[in-house]
């Protein structure tokens, strides 16, 4: 019995034996850092805004069915700035009624983006989700504002939605996040319900840097109160700096996204 014991002590310590003789475990895979919609410095694109709007300029190719059915508008395109500056995760979160090419060009145009400058928080590189308008406007003349007296014919000063300059809050992208953190009050209703989003909000920089017909194009279901914050705090915005084209001030529409989460 004691012989028996014996052997299966001996056997049980080669088991131990071969199992850290063994080759070793791969490492637990790495989970993935969770994306922010904040960060203390912005992801940028290249050249800033006015060169992002160029690149839309430049790649955009109006799709042929929407433009016979005279299709246009805005598609909100959502997508994340990686820590390499890549881009991923390219997604429509609001497109034009009967008019699925439009968010299929807007899809392909953002995925073949050059990288960004990576967003950056506490000296850290951070993921950073995006939301960009891209604007599908056929061009058509604008019509002449005939004088009364025949003295001379002027043009409709009208806004336009790309300018070679687009328009910039003062200080650039980080400075407009920090204002919105700075001045959004969470409306008391809302956060009870738990109600969180992005709230569309349009308006128009004049040529005196000035913020005027604001108003929103999307909401959150449910949320007023939300809708309302987002339209006071882009309405008392400092004036920005106003676009350019041919060397001459303009007057350009602006489509942010006012994001509301609760921590």
């Amino acid at each position: 019995m004691k012989h028996f014991l014996f052997l299966a002590v001996i056997f049980l310590c080669n088991l131990s034996l071969c199992a850290q003789t063994g080759p070793p475990l791969p490492p637990p895979p790495e989970q993935e850092e969770e994306a922010i919609r904040y960060a203390a410095e912005m992801p940028q694109f290249p050249g800033g805004e006015a060169a992002l709007q160029h690149y839309f300029q430049e790649n955009i190719k109006y799709p042929v069915v929407e433009r016979e059915q005279n299709k246009q508008g805005t598609v909100y395109i959502e997508f994340i700035v990686e820590k390499d500056s890549s881009i991923s995760n390219v997604s429509a979160v609001q497109g034009v009624h009967n008019a699925p090419g439009l968010a299929k060009e807007a899809i392909r145009v953002i995925s073949l983006m050059p990288k960004w400058t990576p967003g950056r928080s506490n000296g850290k590189t951070v993921r950073v989700i995006m939301v960009q308008p891209v604007k599908f406007v056929l061009e058509s003349p604008t019509p002449p504002v005939k004088d009364t007296n025949n003295v001379k014919t002027e043009q409709i000063d009208n806004p336009v939605q790309l300018a070679e300059e687009m328009p910039e809050f003062p200080g650039g992208d980080g400075a407009f996040n920090r204002y919105l953190q700075e001045n959004i009050k969470y409306p008391a209703d809302e956060k009870k319900k738990k109600k969180q989003g992005n709230v569309y909000i349009s308006f128009v920089v004049e040529k005196d840097g000035s913020i005027s017909e604001v108003k929103a194009v999307k909401e959150v279901p449910g949320a007023p109160g939300l809708t309302a914050e987002a339209i006071r705090v882009i309405s008392q915005m400092p004036k920005w700096k106003p676009g350019k084209s041919n060397g001459r001030t303009v007057k350009v529409t602006i489509t942010q996204p006012v994001k509301f989460i609760l921590k």
